[in-house]
């Protein structure tokens, strides 16, 4: 989720996904996009950035060379963003809509429809984009990152927590009010008339802070990003004593930040997908995670970042 600059590496929490790839033997150099869709995905989003000419000739030379390994492991699927119009035929494999679709199919074949209601969606990000009126928009991607192909009732209130650093934990990081420069928000965006401490609708009792105790990162800002679904069920032991369990939906790891640029704005009375930048994101699902405990850490003296990552 790092931009390529010194202080996003040295100085603010970023996320990263990594997992090795064989290379393919002489059956399997023919891509099968059924059963390879990271594959088929991942090229057409190389394929499809404008780019000049020698700089195309250079990522042309990657995309061949990303072709003679074998994909079809990979345990996430791939939500990219490119800008542009999307027609109908091309608007599931973008932005939101390639999220809502994946999501939809994992609940789907896996019949956890019904939970959905039970679940809390996460929403965490180093930049905010207009919402538009009321910030109507922050319940419109959640519907779209909370499928049902049964009807929800709508009268519901959709569990939502936004996690967003306070002024606090802005003034007492690594780079002190510096890094609100890579924390952009318009106050218009998020407070009534842009000017007092009362948060729009969409944002109204939704809000959580940032913190990275944790993991040892409390003094690093958070430029990574990333959008997930939890439910916790309580369960009284023979002691009388309540104790909670959390399993998480699945986790959505990427460079889109909350804004109509990242994710896309449904267009046309749904035939067409309008997007305004390029984005990528990783989305675990329990169906594609093999390995569900594994220890991967940039920084060893704070394990907790391996070790529970992924549960």
């Amino acid at each position: 989720t790092a931009n390529f600059i010194p202080e996003d590496f040295e100085y603010r929490t970023q996320g990263v996904y990594l997992q090795d790839f064989p290379l393919k033997s002489n059956t399997l150099h023919t891509s099968n996009p059924k059963c390879n869709d990271f594959e088929v995905s991942f090229s057409e989003y190389l394929n499809l950035i404008h780019l000049g000419k020698t700089a195309r000739a250079m990522l042309n030379s990657m995309t061949t060379n990303i072709s003679n390994y074998d994909l079809s492991s990979a345990e996430i699927v791939l939500i990219p963003s490119i800008p542009g119009r999307h027609s109908p035929q091309n608007m599931n494999k973008f932005g939101i809509m390639k999220l809502s679709l994946s999501l939809k199919e994992e609940y789907a074949n896996n019949n956890i429809d019904a939970e959905v209601d039970q679940e809390t969606l996460v929403m965490q990000f180093s930049s905010l984009g207009s919402m538009g009126k009321d910030a109507k928009l922050v319940d419109e991607y959640a519907d779209y990152m909370m499928p049902t192909s049964s009807t929800i009732n709508k009268a519901k209130k959709k569990r939502i927590e936004i996690v967003w650093p306070t002024a606090k934990c802005v003034r007492e990081s690594l780079q002190g009010y510096d890094a609100g420069g890579s924390l952009p928000c318009s106050a218009k965006n998020i407070l009534v008339n842009g000017t007092n401490n009362v948060f729009l609708p969409g944002f109204a009792g939704r809000m959580r802070v940032w913190s990275g105790i944790p993991s040892g990162r409390e003094r690093a800002t958070p430029h990574m990003k990333c959008y997930f679904a939890y439910k916790q069920t309580d369960s009284s032991g023979k002691d009388g004593c309540i104790s909670s369990e959390v399993e998480m939906s699945w986790f959505l790891l990427t460079s889109s930040n909350l804004s109509q640029a990242a994710w896309g704005v449904v267009q046309h009375s749904g035939r067409s997908l309008y997007i305004k930048s390029y984005e990528l994101g990783v989305l675990f699902l329990p169906s594609k995670v093999k390995q569900h405990r594994r220890l991967y850490s940039n920084t060893p003296s704070h394990p907790l970042l391996g070790v529970d990552a992924v549960e």
